[in-house]
């Protein structure tokens, strides 16, 4: 078989076609007029099929990216879902903990609260008992102020440490006897005066020659120091206090009752 091109058949076309007529003007190049234009557009149809496999490369590409960036949106989608579930699984149980530990503080609380009803109990005793024998009143006032600002919030057995010693100093102070220089209250007046105690009977005397005894009849926690009026309870006093200035006082004296100030009664110190 002959293979034929478009320059050949255009050439056969050519050598068919009648001869022109004889004129001065040169025939135009018909070949090459007619193979130009289809050059051209297989050109343009190479250029054409070249592009759209560079767009079609292009969209692929783009189509992979978008693929790999759905694929990391949807992993950081269930990552997150995880991390919400698991901070929601923590809020849980830190509000379960938080219950808890309202339910337990409330608890404790509650047993705290029943557990320092004894040693309030115990404190206002204490300051009776301080009122009664108001002897070195300042300090032992003190202490036991002390004992009680650190009460609030301390264990049961923190309570009775802190009370323990003031309870055996106070009960010591029971069964001893002494004497002191220290301000006073008589009838709501300020006075220095001497006073001695025996036990828990307290006397005292001013230097202005006023004596008499601190009372036991006590209704609160502030003691009442008793004027005595008569020279002969006064003139006992007297002696009282001077043999309590001995080293080791020995005798019998009648010194004003802390139970009944106006009368007399026996102490042996």
């Amino acid at each position: 078989m002959m293979a034929l091109t478009v320059s050949g058949v255009l050439a056969l076309l050519a050598l068919q076609a009648p001869a022109p007529a004889a004129t001065d003007t040169p025939p135009a190049p018909v070949a090459d007029v007619a193979v130009e234009p289809a050059v051209v557009l297989a050109t343009r149809l190479a250029t054409l099929r070249a592009d759209v496999d560079t767009l079609a490369a292009d969209v692929a590409r783009e189509r992979t990216a978008l693929h790999d960036e759905v694929g990391a949106l949807e992993r950081r989608r269930r990552e997150l879902e995880e991390r919400i579930a698991l901070a929601t699984l923590t809020t849980r149980e830190l509000e379960a903990q938080a219950e808890a530990t309202r339910v337990v503080a409330a608890t404790t609380s509650a047993a705290l609260e029943q557990s320092q009803a004894p040693v309030r109990g115990a404190v206002a005793r204490l300051r009776q008992l301080q009122a009664r024998v108001p002897f070195r009143l300042h300090g032992r006032r003190e202490r036991l102020a002390a004992a009680e600002r650190a009460l609030p919030g301390a264990s049961p057995s923190g309570a009775a440490a802190l009370l323990w010693p003031i309870i055996v100093d106070e009960a010591r102070l029971l069964e001893e006897r002494g004497r002191v220089r220290q301000a006073i209250s008589v009838d709501g007046t300020p006075v220095m005066a001497e006073l001695a105690h025996v036990g828990p009977l307290v006397w005292w005397r001013a230097t202005d020659g006023r004596g008499g005894v601190a009372s036991l009849l006590v209704q609160g926690d502030e003691p009442r120091f008793e004027v005595v009026d008569d020279a002969e309870s006064r003139q006992r006093l007297t002696l009282f206090f001077e043999a309590l200035r001995r080293p080791t006082p020995k005798g019998t004296w009648l010194v004003p009752s802390p139970l009944r100030p106006t009368t007399t009664d026996g102490a042996t110190p």
